[in-house]
């Protein structure tokens, strides 16, 4: 849900947006773990804030539990290496890989951005069974910003899956 694949479009265009600047920030070796330590929930809030469509949909008690999953330094590194690592993920994800897969891409409308870019990177990397959905009024914490919508589009899906739904 809500991100690109490195090295598949729309990512190129993604990275290049300021707003998405945390993501070259995250990569840089050491700094953001110096700057973020002693200010996690100052920083998560000014995340959840910037990066949602509805910020006060994420209670406090959410906001708590993101800080002290993080106030580790172990555990924040390891968030920080996710996208340290996503350089060396674009070039894997390069390579054609046939994948049939029923793939389902959900994202949140908050940013603005069509559908249909990432729906293409997903295809492009050989995914050929691809579905799409955007949840209106939300932005990237869409289970917390639009829980009923988000609910509606995964039973739909697992209906079409399995037929069991």
């Amino acid at each position: 849900m809500n991100t690109v694949i490195p090295g598949r479009d729309p990512w190129d265009e993604v990275i290049a947006d300021p707003r998405i600047w945390h993501f070259a920030f995250h990569a840089i070796p050491e700094l953001p773990e110096l700057l973020v330590t002693g200010h996690e929930r100052s920083y998560f809030d000014y995340s959840l804030d910037l990066l949602g469509g509805r910020p006060d949909a994420v209670d406090d008690a959410t906001r708590e539990s993101f800080v002290n999953a993080y106030l580790r330094p172990e555990a924040l590194t390891t968030g920080f290496d996710w996208y340290r690592s996503l350089a060396e993920d674009a070039k894997h994800n390069r390579w054609h890989k046939d994948v049939a897969t029923l793939i389902l891409y959900v994202r949140g409308d908050a940013d603005h951005r069509p559908i249909d870019p990432y729906l293409a990177g997903i295809r492009a990397v050989g995914a050929s069974n691809v579905r799409g959905a955007v949840i209106e009024g939300s932005g990237e914490f869409l289970p917390q910003e639009q829980p009923r919508q988000l609910i509606t589009v995964l039973s739909a899906f697992a209906l079409e899956v399995t037929g069991l739904y």
